[in-house]
């Protein structure tokens, strides 16, 4: 389900998300009335009273099945309201069927919310459902150790959320590996996820810690398919943890990026076995705006490092944005509207074609209001001097282009000339000033 918000500041934005997860979406302990679980050898059970099998016991005053390392791998089933909650404590080593035999059907669904905690790991294998799934309820995975494979998604909230959270371990290979209608939030932990799909996918994505390690690429043995690294259609918000991205699509895409920590590494590229070439897409995508203002950020793409149809805003942080698909319309930034870069120390790399050179080496200073930045021109023969960076300013898109020319006259040098630009642009946007003087040498013969 596609829900779009009206445009809204990006901060508020973000802070908008992160309460209304907490008030509304985020699993309560409510203990409600479940009407009936399966567990065990056990179907259709009334669990208001407790109940106990082979590796297994249910506790009716909180709601909570224990499973410990004698479970014999039968699929849980749990039914209820949307609103009522269901606890799963793992204490041992449980698996719901196998790698050689698994299950068919999800291997854990409940009606509602549901929450896995516990010290213990819990495997769980299904060939042609999901492997955790809520129909109605959110899914909080607190402290417990998960293994997946499943045909669909790893975990699945489909009218609701997922949460990662108290360090746990997930471990997921799937056709996708988290998926939640509304708000998919990881906190904290460490998460693999090998998906054919969309590794991450909410609504709205949030992430403020845990180490993710995604790869979206699928070899069905004729050829390759595969997702998004992370794909939140509202928003995605990055404010902390470490993430390591390799995707068959975009890396991150979204309506609107932000990010203001973490360290996050994109490679949104492959090579194709089946046709013998380097390919790929973009590194991150946000249709309406990208906002980065702190984390360190590393993007190898074969596509635009970042693109998007609005604004591209950079106030911190620091990394490397590069471009490596040969091709002149691919940019390492590219943004339809407006560039703004008024701090970090972010360095822009396109690609490099011999004397066609495309490769732009940019660095923001940190100190906003001295903004210096430094273009270092790979092609010596200065064929296309910035061509691949273009600034405008917010009121008219003429002044800075006229004054830094967007496709300037080609200036030509032997082995020895060299083109030194600084860039300082005007550009107003909500009172916001940013002064622009250029002031551009060539040493060489003439």
């Amino acid at each position: 389900m596609n829900i779009r918000y009206k445009k809204i500041p990006a901060v508020l934005l973000a802070t908008a998300i992160m309460l209304f997860s907490v008030l509304t979406f985020s699993p309560m302990p409510v203990y409600a009335a479940i009407t009936s679980i399966d567990v065990g050898a056990v179907t259709g059970a009334n669990p208001a009273t407790n109940l106990s099998g082979t590796g297994w016991a249910w506790d009716s005053a909180t709601s909570t099945l224990t499973l410990s390392s004698g479970y014999t791998g039968e699929q849980i089933a749990i039914t209820s309201s949307a609103t009522d909650t269901a606890t799963i404590n793992v204490t041992g080593n449980v698996s719901i069927g196998s790698s050689i035999a698994p299950v068919s059907g999800e291997g854990i669904t409940s009606d509602g919310n549901l929450v896995i905690t516990g010290t213990g790991t819990l495997e769980i294998y299904t060939d042609d459902r999901d492997g955790i799934y809520s129909q109605d309820g959110s899914i909080l995975i607190s402290g417990a150790t998960l293994v997946i494979d499943a045909y669909w998604a790893g975990i699945s909230a489909e009218n609701g959320n997922v949460t990662i959270d108290n360090n746990a371990n997930i471990k997921i290979d799937a056709g996708a590996g988290i998926y939640a209608d509304y708000l998919a939030t990881i906190k904290s932990g460490n998460i693999e996820i090998d998906s054919s799909g969309d590794g991450i996918r909410g609504n709205d994505v949030i992430i403020s810690g845990g180490i993710c390690n995604i790869i979206t690429l699928y070899d069905d043995g004729s050829h390759i398919s595969g997702g998004n690294g992370i794909y939140g259609p509202n928003s995605v918000t990055i404010s902390g943890g470490t993430l390591d991205i390799t995707s068959y699509w975009q890396g991150i895409f979204s309506n609107d990026v932000i990010i203001s920590g973490g360290d996050i590494k994109i490679n949104a590229h492959y090579y194709d076995n089946y046709k013998g070439a380097l390919t790929g897409d973009e590194g991150i995508f946000g249709e309406n705006s990208v906002t980065i203002s702190g984390g360190k950020l590393d993007i190898e793409a074969f596509d635009d490092g970042i693109h998007t149809y609005q604004d591209i805003i950079i106030t911190g942080g620091t990394g490397t944005i590069k471009t490596i698909g040969g091709d002149p319309d691919y940019w390492a930034v590219r943004a339809s509207l407006n560039t703004i870069i008024l701090g970090g120390g972010v360095f822009v790399l396109g690609w490099n074609a011999g004397d066609n050179a495309y490769n732009i080496e940019t660095k923001i200073d940190d100190v906003v209001p001295n903004f210096k930045t430094f273009f270092d021109i790979a092609d010596t023969n200065y064929d296309t001097p910035l061509q691949d960076i273009w600034f405008y300013s917010l009121d008219d898109p003429d002044i800075v282009s006229d004054s830094v020319a967007r496709n300037p006259v080609p200036q030509t040098s032997d082995s020895t000339g060299f083109l030194n630009g600084v860039i300082v642009l005007i550009a107003v946007f909500g009172g916001l000033a940013l002064l622009v003087v250029l002031r551009r040498r060539i040493v060489g013969n003439r």
